[in-house]
């Protein structure tokens, strides 16, 4: 969602929310402002039910973000942070996205994460890549010590646009 200029500054929101199995739920809200160069924030809560989600950890936390975009491409850098129950735990991700013709797009997410999995240090890299068509779209995940537990995981996802 485009606000219309604040003090001559427009805003972007990005609101979002999940519901899975076992009750948990979880939403988030993220602004940011800039053209081709652009910053943002975001906040993200949950009802601390356990989950597996198509997120990366941590979804109780504050994100910064900062990158650049233009020509039907971006790369952007975002830093992601636990503020409840697992302050140590944070994910650094480094996103490139292109479009391509047909309306489809594709997407790969790289994320560094550092944090305590039972009191072990931990840092692991994984990432995501996710093909987009107008209305559908396929992503397939590895994500070390999902969750920050000592697990790791592949995830296939897709879905739906609406």
């Amino acid at each position: 969602v485009t606000t219309p200029p604040i003090m001559g500054v427009a805003m972007r929101f990005m609101p979002s929310a999940q519901l899975a199995s076992r009750g948990y739920f979880n939403w988030s809200l993220g602004a940011e402002t800039g053209e081709h160069w652009f910053v943002g924030a975001g906040f993200g809560r949950t009802n601390l039910k356990p989950n597996w989600n198509l997120n990366f950890d941590p979804n109780d936390s504050w994100s910064l973000a900062g990158g650049w975009r233009g020509d039907g491409e971006s790369l952007a850098l975002q830093w992601v942070r636990d503020d409840r129950e697992n302050p140590d735990q944070r994910h650094m991700h480094a996103v490139y996205r292109k479009s391509l013709a047909g309306g489809q797009r594709v997407t790969l997410d790289v994320l560094h994460k550092r944090g305590l999995v039972e009191g072990e240090s931990i840092r692991k890299t994984g990432a995501s890549l996710t093909w987009d068509w107008p209305r559908v779209f396929v992503r397939l995940a590895f994500d070390p010590k999902v969750n920050f537990t000592h697990e790791d995981m592949w995830r296939l996802g897709m879905g739906s646009r609406f």
